[in-house]
This record gives C-alpha cells, structure tokens and sequence, in this order.
C-alpha cells in the first residue's frame, strides 16, 4: 500500500482508536482509584507507572459486558473512570482499552469542539481482531448530561455517576522560532504524549511541524543520533532533523507500522489544534497547499459532508527501520532542513526502487 493511501484509510479510522501497548488501562485506573481516593493533579499514579499484571488480565477476562448496546456498553466504561480524567490528545479524543468476556475491546469517549457544547458527546469502540465497529453520539436523550463547567472543562453525569473531563490547556505562544514566511497554526499534543507546533510555509505552500520541548505534560523524549542533525526518539520512532540555523527540530519521519497498525505512534497528522484555531486560517492554509480542494474543507480540516474525514497533513516520510534511515546517511552533511527532507526522501525511494527489482 502506497504511503499516501496508507495514511487516508487510517483518517477514515479516526473514529476507533490507536492498538494500545499497555492493556486493562480502564480497569486498573479504576482500581487504583478505588484504593488510592482518585488520580493526583496531573492524573497520574504515586509511583508515576502503571502496572499491567497476568493476574489482572487473567481475572478481567471473566468479565462480560453488554458489547451489542452502545448506551449499557458507554456505561460499563463510564462506572470504572475515575472522577476526573485529563485529555491529553489535541482532537480531544480520550482513549480507553479494557477486556470483556475474555475479548480486548479499544474505543475512545470524545468531546468533539464543533457540538459538545451542545450537550453531545462521541462513543465508540470494537474487538480487537472482530470486524464490526459501534458508534453512538450520546446526549440527554440518553439520559447523559454533560455540563461545560470551563472552556475546557465538561462534567458527564450518567446513571448517578459524574466525571471531571478536563481537556488539555496547550499554551499557544510560538514554542520554536519560526522563518519570516511562516505562521503558526497552533501548538498541539499528539496522542504520543509529545508536543509539536504546526507550522505554514506561504513561501512553500507547506506544512510543517516542529517539536515543542516544554509542552506541560509531555512525555521528554529520549534521541539517540542516527548520524549528522539526524536523530530518532527511542519511544516514539519519531525522527527529526536538528535545524542548527534556525534552531528548532522539526519532524521528517515516522515509521511505517505505527501507521499501518494505527498506534499511538502513527504521526500527528490526526491531533491538530483544534480547541486552538483562529477563523478559517487552516482552511485558507489547506487551499492554499492543496488547490485541488478548494471548497471541500471545513475551517477544521474535515471535508465538508463527510463523517469527520480529514484531509491528511502530513509533512513527514515513513520509513520502515533503523536500518533503514542509516541507509540515507548520504544526506549526512545536506545543510538545512527543507533540503534535508527532499535528500532523505529521495533516498527513501532510492532504497524502497532497488529492493522491489
């Protein structure tokens, strides 16, 4: 599957949810809250980790649960949250794993900025390894109410049970110098738990992002040099070029199976900064880039009579391995960060051309 397409058919996921790495998340923060009284400030446990058990997968997996009913299955979810929860993911998606009847089910609870002021609130989820999804936009038809308490703040109340959904407060001041003939869009948080800043070329007609060090809440990324101003978070995969000119790490690669497998790790093209956005700046932005657009977008992105697709704004390679990037090091030595890019991406389909002879 071409890489383009590759990432289309996962904005047409945006709806589910990234596989997890850690699993039970659901269940054992409702645990921990149980015994502990609730999550600290920052939602995060004593010890700062979690701790996934056999026991506790072993034990969950003799639950069951409504599964075929969106309300009673929401409820199943909502009775194990804790009182008050933080979402992290700049499209305001809060994701969830948990386990019924032995099966691992993944969904996400959303307050989506363009209705959730109106009192509606996106649920959805599906078994791993089954084919049929659910989807349900709640509200208090379903006898769920939620309240805007702050501009970021919303309480669900539902079957006598609250929770505090408190969506993360980006700062919006430029996190890394910009060129003359760039503008911020926003800054944002990906699913990874790192932060970035989109960025607009109009001398380019291109997006970019550019890592954010001090994003609250982030999660420090850990690089290791690949060779020259290349270099690769250890956790996320995430590869950046270090601009020594303008002083900033801007993104150039994600790997390939974070995207086909749609995880956490799969790029940030689908967490933009919507709680952000000034007017219709992305739109003009998008048009601008994208000519063959031109009145399809929303100011949010999404094409216009559609179900939440997203055009796909991701100015950055795929690449399968390490081995792989240190493959480009003929690039070593390229100055600047947009000659770089071109560099590493002809050398990416230099070595993609030679093994498919």
């Amino acid at each position: 599957m071409a890489w383009d397409r590759m990432l289309a058919s996962v904005i047409a996921r945006r709806g589910i949810v990234p596989n997890c790495w850690l699993a039970l998340v659901v269940v054992l923060a409702a645990a921990w809250a149980c015994n502990s009284g609730g999550v600290s400030e920052k939602g995060s446990s004593p010890a700062g980790g979690l701790l996934v058990t056999n026991q506790s997968i072993i034990e969950a997996g003799r639950s069951s649960c409504p599964l075929g009913d969106e309300i009673d299955f929401f409820w199943h979810v909502f009775q194990l949250l804790p009182d008050v929860v933080i979402v992290y993911p700049s499209e305001n998606y809060y994701y969830f794993e948990t386990t019924c009847g032995g099966r691992v089910i993944r969904g996400n609870v959303r307050l989506d900025i363009k209705d959730r002021d109106s009192g509606i609130v996106h649920f959805a989820y599906y078994a791993v390894g089954g084919v049929e999804e659910h989807y349900k936009a709640l509200s208090k038809q379903d006898l769920l109410h939620s309240r805007k308490i702050l501009d970021l703040e919303y309480r669900l109340s539902f079957r006598g049970k609250d929770v505090l959904f408190k969506l993360h407060d980006i700062p919006q001041i430029p996190c890394s110098p910009m060129r003359v003939d760039e503008e911020s869009v926003g800054n944002l948080m990906d699913e990874s738990g790192l932060g970035f800043m989109l960025l607009y070329s109009h001398g380019q007609k291109a997006f970019k992002f550019v890592l954010c060090h001090e994003t609250p809440g982030r999660v420090p990324v850990n690089v290791t040099r690949i060779y020259g101003n290349m270099f690769v978070d250890e956790r996320t995969g995430f590869t950046f070029y270090r601009d020594e000119h303008v002083k900033r790490d801007r993104l150039i690669g994600v790997r390939v199976q974070g995207v086909r497998n749609n995880t956490y790790f799969d790029g940030p093209f689908d967490q933009l900064p919507e709680n952000y956005l000034q007017g219709d700046k992305l739109r003009v932005f998008i048009e601008e880039a994208y000519p063959g657009y031109i009145g399809q977008v929303d100011r949010f992105g999404d094409f216009i009579g559609t179900n939440n697709e997203r055009v796909v704004i991701s100015p950055y390679e795929l690449y399968v391995n390490r081995e792989e990037l240190t493959k480009t090091s003929v690039c070593d030595g390229v100055s600047g960060e947009d000659e770089f890019l071109l560099c590493f991406r002809n050398e990416l389909e230099r070595i993609r051309s030679v093994q498919r002879r």
